[in-house]
């Protein structure tokens, strides 16, 4: 080993290995030149990211290059890349791995933090780098960062074997009056020294802890009752409630962000939103008159983003949050829905919609995805316009268009040919009719528009494969497609049939209403809530069931709470699916009456739609709050307590909706993992975090 340059202030020594050789094993030791060697170490931090950046080198003539830099102070492996090129852009690089080490070595290994009240064993390695035996002494000191007083010390003789390593700690009992503590060890051995300092948080030991009580009324039920927990007599209790939820559907329906057209797909799905949002609006005056009391009153806060709402009630901040441009957007769509309401707005946008889709339309009817030199009309671009459009006529949504009426008869003419092209070329393999059952619910939809002889016989073969092979394993969202399908089409004894099949995949419970949790994506690749849209509709207009029907609306009503719909039109399908099934819901909210222990609270002020009401509550421990209304609406809302406690006096809480807990396992000697009953220093161990959740959410922060 070959000592190229002597220590230095803030060098390591630089080492460069020669060979290897054995070495006698003697006992190295020179108490005087350890002494003064420990009292002269200077303290290095644990962490150096970079030790050397130089950008823009040039070579000399010879194309040589030299670097000198100073390694920091730290011990590890250095990982030097290099790349270089020339005038012609030819380029090579290059990979090293750089050791840096000293003689006699110290690195501490210590938790991210400590918590007052802790008992806590603070630990380090000495090390020795060397091949021969060396006697070194050791030093520990605990210090307050803010005065530099040390407040606990340790010294430690240790003999170090032959590029051995010892182990040596401290215990402290962590007192309640500092953020941080410095930990600070050193050795010596002989002329050879080092040391390290690192800062450790000192955190509290209790914690902030928000308990949620949520709780569901139904349509019907005119008296409920909640019981505040026991806890602690500091903690502050909030009453949140909502007297009609159901008004939250309306500001899901989605908004018109551009007036970028050219792609067809899009243009459709813009005429659905608006069509379907003009719709609801004009079936329902009161949607107008609330979207237009929200925009008159900012401070009910109702068109704001739930994201930005109750800072004070959530574990996570916004701004520190993945999701902070996301409550922007959302703020953003819900305070243009009074533009969805606004009917002049919405005939120019509307026009500037359908010039689009007449601009791309070909001359031989078809659409195309977008224009481009040479685009050719596309059957599944076409499918998507003619279906959306549909959709809107046979909500009858569609207002009279003379020039999209013609633009949609060229449409379904071409996209007649094209699906008797298509199974001509198919019977010659495959003489079936399946896989035509989207021609066929695209043609229900337009049975005022006639059809070529070819084109009938394949939708009356393609309807009868319909009736028979609806069976054969079909997702829910196809089946409900087919349901539909076979209903408009005068076949109600098999529609009745399939509408039954999906109603016996449901699942029915009080907290949650009617779903269906192996819902699979279907012809467009819904998610759960859209392909539910669909199911409702098909219930609705199949075999209408009052109470299952509105179960069905309460889980949807219940993934509002918990989702983003977007802003794709099928936001605006799911909306009309609420609200133009089912129990009228959508009231202004009712007389409500709120007690806690028998005193009322002043509820006055409460969101004249909504019924929305928060207050803290001043009440004891058990307190029962009594909630009497006179609506016909479901209602909703929890009641938050917020507290410290002690982190080891902090019970595990569960409840219906979401729990949280955690498993521990350790490594036994053969690598495999097993249930942990007892752990002890130097275990392996996996610790693992299981969220339980009976709905999907949308926005979660998990804080460990």
């Amino acid at each position: 080993v070959e000592e190229k340059a002597p220590v230095n202030g803030d060098m390591l020594q630089e080492v460069v290995v020669k060979g290897y050789q054995k070495v006698n094993k003697r006992l190295i030791n020179s108490n005087d030149d350890t002494e003064a060697a420990l009292g002269e170490v200077q303290m290095r931090m644990a962490d150096v990211k970079t030790a050397l950046w130089q950008p823009m080198l040039t070579t000399n003539a010879q194309g040589e290059l030299v670097v000198e830099f100073d390694a920091p102070q730290f011990n590890t492996t250095w990982i030097v890349q290099g790349i270089t090129w020339d005038k012609e852009l030819y380029s090579s690089r290059f990979n090293r791995e750089v050791l840096t080490q000293k003689e006699v070595m110290v690195k501490a290994s210590l938790p991210r933090f400590v918590r007052t009240g802790d008992k806590a064993t603070l630990t380090a390695s000495v090390m020795n780098a060397t091949d021969e035996l060396r006697q070194a002494k050791a030093v520990i000191e605990l210090f307050d960062p803010r005065t530099g007083n040390v407040v606990a010390t340790k010294e430690f003789n240790e003999q170090l074997q032959p590029s051995g390593t010892n182990a040596v700690s401290i215990d402290w009992d962590v007192p309640e009056s500092m953020a941080f503590v410095g930990f600070r060890i050193k050795a010596a051995s002989g002329k050879h020294s080092d040391g390290e300092q690192v800062m450790i948080p000192v955190l509290a030991s209790t914690q902030p802890i928000i308990e949620t009580q949520p709780f569901y009324i139904e349509q019907n039920e005119h008296n409920h009752s909640v019981t505040v927990p026991s806890n602690a007599r500091d903690a502050r209790v909030t009453l949140e409630y909502c007297d009609n939820p159901t008004w939250y559907c309306v500001t899901a329906l989605p908004s018109i962000f551009d007036d970028n057209y050219k792609i067809s797909t899009r243009a459709a799905h813009t005429l659905f939103t608006i069509d379907v949002a003009q719709g609801i609006a004009g079936a329902n005056p009161k949607i107008k008159e609330a979207v237009d009391h929200w925009n008159a009153n900012p401070q009910d806060s109702v068109l704001v983003s739930m994201l930005a709402k109750n800072q004070d009630l959530k574990i996570g901040n916004l701004l520190a949050s993945p999701w902070l441009q996301e409550s922007d957007r959302q703020t953003l769509r819900m305070s243009r829905i009074g533009d969805l309401m606004d009917k002049e707005k919405m005939a120019v946008e509307r026009k500037k919609v359908v010039d689009a889709l007449l601009e791309n339309q070909n001359a031989d009817g078809g659409w195309y995805w977008f224009k481009y030199p040479g685009a050719e009309s596309s059957l599944y671009t076409t499918h998507e316009v003619l279906e959306l459009i549909g959709e809107i006529k046979h909500l009858g949504y569609l207002p009279e268009n003379a020039d999209l009426d013609k633009a949609v008869k060229r449409a379904l003419a071409w996209y007649d040919k094209e699906q008797v092209r298509i199974y001509n070329e198919r019977k010659k393999y495959d003489k079936s009719y399946s896989g035509f059952s989207d021609f066929v619910y695209v043609r229900t939809l337009f049975k005022d528009v006639a059809m070529s002889k070819d084109a009938k016989t394949l939708f009356s073969n393609a309807l009868k494969a319909m009736k028979k092979d609806w069976s054969k394993g079909l997702s829910l969202s196809s089946k409900a497609y087919f349901a539909l399908t076979m209903e408009r089409n005068g076949e109600h004894k098999t529609a009745a049939a399939i509408t039954e099949s999906i109603r016996q995949f449901s699942i029915t419970k009080p907290e949650l209403g009617t779903y269906w949790d192996n819902l699979q994506s279907g012809w467009r690749y819904f998610d759960k809530v859209a392909v539910t849209a669909t199911i409702l509709q098909a219930l609705n207009e199949v075999d209408h069931r009052k109470d299952e029907i509105d179960g069905v609306r309460k889980w949807m009503l219940l993934m509002k709470q918990t989702n983003d719909w977007g802003s794709s039109s099928l936001a605006a399908d799911a909306v009309y699916s609420i609200l133009s099934t089912g129990t009228d819901w959508l009231q202004p909210a009712s007389q409500v009456s709120i007690t806690v222990d028998g005193k009322a609270l002043d509820i006055a002020d409460s969101e004249k739609y909504l019924g929305y009401v928060r207050r803290t509550l001043s009440c004891q421990p058990g307190a029962v709050v009594n909630i009497s209304r006179d609506g016909t609406s479901p209602a909703w809302g929890a009641i938050y307590n917020q507290f410290r406690a002690e982190m080891s006096e902090t019970p595990q809480v569960a409840i219906d909706e979401l729990s949280i807990s955690k498993e521990y396992y350790v490594y036994g000697t053969d690598g495999k993992l097993m249930p942990a009953t007892k752990l002890k220093v130097g275990d392996k161990v996996q610790v693992r975090t299981v969220i339980k959740c009976n709905r999907d959410l949308d926005f979660v922060t998990v804080v460990d």
